[in-house]
C-alpha cells in the first residue's frame, strides 16, 4: 500500500507518511458556525481560521483521495487537535471505491479557540487492505467531491445549542438580572432619599415656624413689661388780662 499511495493521494508528499498514516492538510474551503457570514469561506494559501468553543465547522481537505475496491480507509483528526478538544463528528472511515476530497465535520469541545492554517496537517488517513476486491463500492453523492456544497452549509445553520452557548446565555441572563436588581435598588434608594429630603424639609420648616412663634412671643412679652407713657393732658393755667 505504501508503494500505491502516490497514485491514491493527490497532491502527494512523501514527508506526510507518518506511522503508517498519511497526514492530510486543511484545504481552501471552510464553513464555521457562529460567524457573521452564513456561507462557506474560501482561503488563500496559509490563511488562518478560528473555531471558537462550542462551534461546528466543515473543513475540506486539500488533497483528493482514492480508495481502491480492495481497501478501505480510516480517518481521524490529528491527536494534537483532539487533545485541544476538536472532535470529528462526521464519520471515521471511507468506503471502497470513493474518490474525491474529504469533508470533515468537526466540533470544538474544548475551552479555547482552535486556530488552523490552510495547508497545515490536520487529518490522518490509514489504508487497510481487504482480503479480496469488492463489487460493493461507494456510489454516494460525495463521489468526486471538490467543494463544500450548499446542503453542507445549510445543515449547520441556525442556533447552535451547545453547553458553551447555553453557558453564555445563562451568564448573560444572570448579568441582566443583576443589572435589573441594581437599577431597582438604585431607584428605591433614590425614592427613599427624596422622601427623607421631604421629611427633613418639613421638619426644618416646622422648627423654623416654631422658632418664629417663640421669637414673636418673647418680643411681645418684652414689649408688655415696658412702662406705658403718660398720656394725661398737661393743664396750663390761664391768667386773665
Amino acid at each position: 500500500m505504501h508503494q500505491r499511495l502516490p497514485t491514491l493521494i493527490e497532491p502527494y508528499a512523501e514527508a506526510r507518511v507518518v506511522n503508517c498514516a498519511y497526514e492530510l492538510a486543511l484545504g481552501s474551503q471552510v464553513y464555521i458556525t457562529g460567524e457573521p457570514s452564513k456561507t462557506r469561506r474560501v482561503l488563500q494559501t496559509s490563511d488562518q481560521i478560528n473555531i471558537p468553543p462550542g462551534q461546528f465547522a466543515q473543513l475540506l481537505t486539500r488533497e483528493s483521495v482514492t480508495v481502491p475496491n480492495d481497501a478501505l480507509a480510516l480517518i481521524s483528526m490529528k491527536s494534537g487537535l483532539k487533545l485541544r478538544g476538536l472532535m470529528n463528528v462526521s464519520g471515521f472511515h471511507v468506503d471502497p471505491g470513493f474518490n474525491g476530497h474529504l469533508l470533515f465535520s468537526v466540533y470544538n469541545a474544548g475551552p479555547n479557540d482552535i486556530v488552523l492554517s490552510e495547508g497545515s496537517p490536520a487529518f490522518l488517513i490509514w489504508y487497510a487492505m481487504l482480503d479480496a476486491p469488492t463489487e460493493d463500492t461507494y456510489a454516494g453523492a460525495r463521489m468526486g467531491l471538490s467543494s463544500i456544497s450548499d446542503d453542507d452549509v445549510m445543515r449547520l445553520q441556525g442556533d447552535v445549542f451547545t453547553p458553551h452557548a447555553l453557558a453564555d446565555r445563562v451568564n448573560a441572563l444572570e448579568r441582566q438580572t443583576l443589572n435589573d436588581r441594581i437599577v431597582a435598588l438604585e431607584t428605591k434608594a433614590n425614592r427613599r432619599d427624596r422622601r427623607r429630603n421631604w421629611i427633613d424639609m418639613a421638619i426644618t420648616a416646622l422648627i423654623a415656624g416654631l422658632l418664629t412663634l417663640v421669637a414673636t412671643w418673647i418680643v411681645d412679652q418684652a414689649t408688655s413689661d415696658d412702662p406705658q407713657p403718660d398720656h394725661t393732658p398737661i393743664s396750663v393755667p390761664v391768667t386773665a388780662p
